[in-house]
């Protein structure tokens, strides 16, 4: 027999309830979905399902948004973030859920093919749609349409220096932006070499003009591709950010560029997320600063002196790699193990050398995907959608994926909009894979 609740009592319920639970709902009758349909256009509803139920770190990796933290009902943030509507957040939340699609085996191997006279690709980025891939040659190619095999574009001429890494739209995404209407009209690339830093500005005016921004700025020689790492600016007049070298810097014009020294040493990592940085060393240490956010940027700190280190742990070996995600932290050291550390706890030793039985080459770790390549070609997947996951994570209950090549040289993990996406590039010259769900 039908439900004759009136429809206002059954919106109560339906409010309480969890996204999942909702959609299940929708499908019991035409009039609970016309309901639940009519709460979805009328309100925030998925909105307050993505702040609730997403992850913060997860959260921000899928939206790019650098103020979900401080977004709570009633002030201004929640306000610029409900403009964006109802079918944003829904599309978000459908891409958080996805996720869980790489914990079974029914995933299609595709290969992009490039000019092999490039070399072989050292360097990947994902941004939305498009892929970035960067060259032992020193280019920078955009494949806009990876389905297709369509042909790629150089967006960086060569500097014949291979390219360590790539970062797309380093600034990040503000709500503020949101409500300018900014975020579609800029677009940003950092290129990492050796010993020099590209930084690339896209901006597209209302007459469909699009105008294009190069800098470059000498690095000091590093061969430790996770040694740089972009800082978000808080500051609208701070066009970039970033760590190298020991140093800060920052571009606040076209041609300025200021620099702030540190007195630390024999730093081989670093990352930067939420107003936080993380830095590797060589002794094993790893420390961190978490009031950037107090100082507005970095331009406003007059020496690093200035800035409070705090030690997060001792890992036993030299820092090859670091990824942080809001407070928690992934480390990769020299001797191939891997340490996790939740909400800045204690580092936890996941047992890599027991579960892999070789050499682990790099990590790559997005919203709730988390991906090791190792030695002779294997790209390790893991579904990771909360913390405790990441904590309690048993490194031989994955999706191994065996690649015909020996190295895996880098990992970047995205969505295409119905799919979970990794591209993987390997020591084998002309092709890129990217895996699909």
């Amino acid at each position: 027999m039908a439900c004759q609740f009136p429809n206002e009592l059954m919106e109560t319920i339906f409010i309480q309830m969890n996204a999942e639970n909702l959609m299940q709902s929708r499908k019991v009758c035409h009039r609970w979905n016309e309901i639940i349909s009519k709460l979805e256009r009328n309100g925030s509803l998925w909105l307050d399902f993505c702040l609730e139920e997403i992850p913060l770190h997860s959260l921000t990796d899928i939206t790019k948004m650098q103020e979900l933290h401080v977004a709570q009902k009633g002030n201004i943030f929640y306000h610029l973030l409900s403009k964006l509507g109802w079918i944003f957040w829904k599309e978000i939340f459908k891409e958080y859920v996805r996720a869980r699609r790489v914990k079974n085996e029914l995933y299609a191997i595709t290969t992009i093919k490039y000019n092999p006279d490039n070399g072989q690709v050292t360097s990947l980025a994902l941004n939305d749609l498009l892929l970035y891939s960067g060259f032992e040659n020193g280019d920078v190619f955009i494949w806009k349409n990876i389905d297709s095999g369509q042909r790629g574009t150089k967006v960086v001429e060569s500097v014949h220096c291979p390219v360590q890494a790539i970062f797309c739209d380093p600034e990040g995404t503000t709500s503020s932006k949101v409500l300018k209407g900014e975020v579609r009209n800029t677009e940003s690339l950092i290129v990492v070499y050796r010993d020099l830093v590209k930084f690339v500005r896209y901006t597209s005016e209302s007459d469909n003009k699009r105008s294009e921004w190069l800098l470059e700025v000498p690095r000091k020689p590093c061969e430790n591709a996770f040694e740089f790492c972009p800082v978000i600016p808080s500051d609208d007049k701070v066009w970039f950010e970033w760590y190298t070298g020991n140093q800060f810097h920052f571009v606040t014009s076209e041609k300025e560029t200021v620099h702030v020294s540190s007195s630390m040493d024999r730093i081989t990592a670093s990352d930067s997320s939420s107003g936080m940085i993380v830095l590797g060393m060589r002794t094993g240490d790893i420390v961190y600063c978490d009031n950037l956010e107090t100082h507005g940027n970095l331009s406003a700190i007059g020496h690093t002196s200035d800035m409070e280190y705090k030690v997060l742990g001792n890992v036993g070996s030299s820092v090859r790699q670091l990824i942080n995600k809001g407070r928690n932290v992934v480390c990769l050291t020299d001797d191939s193990n891997i340490y996790v550390s939740i909400n800045l706890s204690r580092f936890h030793c996941l047992d890599a050398h027991t579960s892999f039985g070789c050499r682990v080459e790099c990590i790559a770790w997005h919203g709730a995907i988390l991906a090791i390549g190792t030695k002779y070609g294997i790209v390790h997947v893991y579904h990771v959608p909360q913390e405790r996951d990441l904590q309690n994570l048993d490194l031989r209950k994955n999706i191994a994926i065996s690649l015909d090549c020996e190295h895996i040289n880098a990992i970047a993990i995205g969505d295409d909009g119905s799919r979970p996406v990794i591209a993987v590039a390997t020591d084998v010259v002309g092709v890129i894979h990217v895996i699909r769900w």
